[in-house]
Parts: C-alpha cells; structure tokens; sequence
C-alpha cells in the first residue's frame, strides 16, 4: 500500500478539516491535501502537496479505533510538519475510515520500512564510509 486517504479533523482547533491523500514516492512521504471550514462548510483551501524526506521521519504507527484507524508520524524536527493544519510538537495523525483499516495499517508499515532502511543506511554510511 504506497497511498493512503485521510482526514484532520482538529485542524484550527477544530474549526476546520483536512482531507487528502499520504502517498510514499522513493524515500519521500507526499501529503497531497485541502482544507476546509467546518462552521459554514463553503471556504476551501488551495490543493497543497508537501514532500518530506524519509530521513525526516522518526517512526509510523498505526492506532486501531472502534470508528477507524489513525496513521500517527512523528518527526525528527519540528518544521518537518509546520505547514500541516492539525500537526502538533512534531506529530500528526492522519485519521483514516473504517473501511480503509487494512490499507492504513499497511501505509504505516510500509513507512516504517522505509524509515527503518533510511536509518541502515546512514548508519553503513557512518560506519564504513560509502
């Protein structure tokens, strides 16, 4: 699973929602997204796509609820997320329909992997120069 649809609903301290879709592309996650208000429903933001580099990335999980699942990204350095309304301390949480609760718990594996495989790397690169 290289793509992933999903929700914020705390953006702007729950006065707006995010919707968009998480896709891996090489060693970058790609959050494509739009926002818009909850209270009238009719502003919407510009489409947005951010690209994060892996090495960015500290660690994905997923949290399985009752109603869906939540895809948690935790970053190495707090810009990482800056420009992702809801994003806080270096987090995020992509919130995921229930019906998509396999899928989500595959994106975040397979991010997992690719964090996991970044970090070998730096390390093989530390260790032995290549």
């Amino acid at each position: 699973m290289d793509s992933l649809s999903f929700k914020i609903s705390d953006a702007y301290e729950g006065l707006a929602e995010t919707e968009g879709i998480a896709r891996l592309e090489g060693t970058t996650l790609i959050l494509e997204f739009r926002t818009r208000d909850v209270v009238i429903g009719v502003l919407k933001s510009e489409m947005r796509e951010l690209s994060i580099p892996i090495e960015d990335l500290a660690s994905a999980t997923y949290e399985k609820g009752l109603f869906g699942a939540k895809v948690r990204l935790r970053s190495r350095r707090l810009q990482a997320f800056d420009d992702i309304p809801g994003a806080k301390g270096g987090e995020v949480r992509l919130a995921v329909a229930r019906a998509l609760r396999e899928e989500a718990e595959q994106f975040a594996l397979a991010v997992q992997l690719r964090i996991t495989q970044q970090g070998i790397r730096r390390l093989d690169e530390r260790l032995f120069g290549e």
